[in-house]
């Protein structure tokens, strides 16, 4: 269950002529950038606006900020070609990304454990709890296929496409100026936005640091979402 389930958004990417289907820990802030940089043909970071909001707020993935439209939707889904984007990743990858940038690096749950390891544990321990009463962890560590069922309801002709072949797969569907600024996009290495985060993390947390135990713990509560990334 998603607590803010009624909130949820997709996001329109009129110059691809695309929702993009927002999950957390699925690319949604290199997404965004993207999205910026296609339009404007400059990094967000690099603008004054940038002093002052964030892009999730430029480009909110939830309803707060812009109301949701179902006609103006069916409209371009029906009328106009537009398709619903979503994009996939591996269960355990995102979820070690989820525990390094939300646990680790913003210490959403203000652990004193001196140990990242002793984090991880705690974290495994009381996952469950933490996912029904925790706002932050509900959001970004429900099931990616939780989202998709709700984007399903509002969004047809939704395509999947896995995490690392959204490079590909735009250079694929674009051509001319368009394309170029995908490529111009891409080559500029600032584009890996969560990579500052890890630099800043000590010791952060890789797959091989799970134990069969937690790694099976995963299996289990991502079950749906592994076919989701085949």
């Amino acid at each position: 269950m998603i607590i803010a389930e009624k909130k949820i958004r997709a996001i329109e990417i009129d110059i691809l002529k695309c929702f993009y289907c927002p999950v957390p820990k699925n690319g949604s802030t290199s997404l965004k950038h993207l999205n910026f940089f296609l339009n404007y043909n400059q990094m967000f970071k690099d603008t004054k606006i940038s002093e002052i909001i964030h892009i999730h707020t430029l480009y909110p993935s939830q309803r707060y900020m812009k109301p949701y439209n179902s006609l103006q939707a069916h409209f371009k889904l029906n009328f106009l070609n537009y398709h619903s984007l979503f994009t996939t990743r591996d269960p355990i990858e995102r979820f070690i990304s989820g525990f390094n940038d939300r646990v680790l690096f913003h210490n959403k749950l203000e652990l004193n454990y001196s140990s990242n390891f002793d984090k991880l544990n705690f974290f495994f321990d009381n996952f469950d709890k933490l996912l029904l009463e925790n706002m932050d962890i509900n959001w970004h560590f429900a099931t990616q296929h939780s989202f998709l069922d709700i984007y399903k309801k509002r969004y047809k002709k939704i395509t999947f496409i896995k995490l690392n072949q959204i490079r590909e797969y735009l250079l694929n569907n674009t051509k001319g100026l368009l394309k170029n600024r995908v490529v111009k996009f891409y080559d500029n290495e600032e584009y890996y936005f969560n990579s500052s985060k890890s630099r800043k993390i000590h010791s952060q947390i890789k797959i091989e640091d799970l134990n069969d135990e937690q790694k099976h713990f995963i299996n289990i509560f991502y079950k749906k979402d592994f076919s989701l990334n085949l």
